[in-house]
């Protein structure tokens, strides 16, 4: 299994996982930084993109953008 990476240009962050169970670790983290920094997840500028390299049968898992400020 790889690591979970997090690439940062501006204010673009793009964040890869590789398994299902490490989004709720990056909903903790993300929701820690906006009650840090007052800065919010914009909702309708979010958006994810499953990727599935192999045979593997996999879920579809949605994050959770709800009870969200929305902008």
């Amino acid at each position: 299994m790889c690591p979970t990476a997090v690439v940062a240009h501006a204010d673009d962050v793009t964040i890869f996982v590789t398994d299902v169970a490490e989004l709720t670790i990056v909903e903790e983290v993300i929701k820690l930084f906006e009650k840090a920094s007052e800065a919010h997840l914009n909702p309708q500028k979010s958006k994810h993109l499953r990727l599935v390299v192999g045979i593997h049968q996999t879920q579809s898992v949605e994050f959770n953008t709800t009870n969200r400020p929305q902008y």
